[in-house]
């Protein structure tokens, strides 16, 4: 990296990476967190590989464990961020590390399909959860709601009211 930059070649987010994770795979945590830093200076924004490798770096090294309320919050910065996918990613990546989603982890990647008028993954995630014995709540599906009314498909909008119903859920 540092022949890169005496050469003007400025690294990218994937390079940051891939020295993190290479110094996090030969057990020096110190220096990933030192070039992580550096990334962070430098204005480069994080992805999900990064931030992957950075829950690795603290699994592994700080023996601290990510939790529902962590990969919430990541998930949830990610969203408002507008880097759904990525956070749908953190959603894969939480389930491999044997973490299980609750409504709190789902419902922001719901509304941000729902923001970006992706209906059809917002509903498929909402069927996920459903098969996953997590309930939507008033916010998953207010904002499925929202949604279908705002492009006037209020036959999908009484279909997710009966559906809620049938999960033991009032609409407020």
């Amino acid at each position: 990296m540092q022949e890169m930059k005496d050469f003007n070649l400025w690294p990218d987010v994937v390079c940051y990476t891939i020295v993190m994770d290479s110094l996090v795979t030969v057990n020096c945590p110190e220096q990933a967190m030192d070039v992580f830093k550096e990334m962070i200076f430098v204005a480069i924004v994080p992805d999900t590989a990064c931030c992957t490798v950075l829950v690795i770096l603290w699994k592994k090294n700080c023996s601290c464990f990510p939790d529902t309320l962590t990969y919430a919050t990541l998930i949830v910065g990610l969203c408002w961020d507008s880097r759904v996918e990525e956070a749908f990613g953190v959603l894969d990546y939480m389930l491999e590390d044997g973490c299980l989603p609750n409504v709190y982890t789902y419902t922001p990647i719901v509304n941000a399909y729902c923001s970006m008028g992706k209906l059809c993954q917002a509903k498929d995630l909402v069927k996920t959860m459903e098969n996953t014995s997590c309930l939507p709540n008033n916010v998953t599906y207010n904002a499925l709601i929202k949604a279908f009314c705002k492009i006037g498909a209020f036959d999908e909008v009484e279909k997710l009211l009966e559906e809620s119903q049938r999960n033991i859920w009032m609409p407020d």
